[in-house]
């Protein structure tokens, strides 16, 4: 948030699309590689909450399927792509519920930096 209590990564904001592509180039790496430590594979349930541009939900998509799903929520989810095994769902964090649904792997909000949730059935 800025000063005035404004989103600063804004998906309506001209630059969202290479703001995405910059945090996903510095982040990605890492979160992939401990997302996959956790085994994530076919027929798996995960939660992607402020997925933003969609890369970790789309990463995740491609290795749950067949048989699994990925649930990528976002206040604007405009930027995220539609892919196999991908449900995208327009959600405030801050004001609307979580999904009520069993998922076997959550990452962290935010980033998968720190943990990785897994066994939330």
């Amino acid at each position: 948030m800025d000063t005035q209590g404004r989103y600063l990564f804004d998906n309506d904001n001209p630059e969202s699309a290479g703001q995405h592509r910059a945090l996903s180039t510095l982040l990605d790496p890492l979160s992939f590689e401990r997302l996959a430590a956790t085994g994530v594979g076919p027929g798996w349930r995960c939660l992607e909450v402020g997925a933003g541009g969609g890369s970790v939900a789309v990463w995740l998509a491609e290795r749950v399927v067949p048989g699994g799903r990925v649930l990528a929520t976002d206040i604007k989810p405009g930027h995220i792509p539609a892919v196999d095994g991908l449900e995208v769902l327009r959600h405030d964090v801050v004001t609307d519920p979580l999904p009520e649904s069993a998922f076997d792997l959550i990452p962290r909000p935010g980033s998968c930096s720190a943990t990785c949730r897994r066994g939330t059935r």
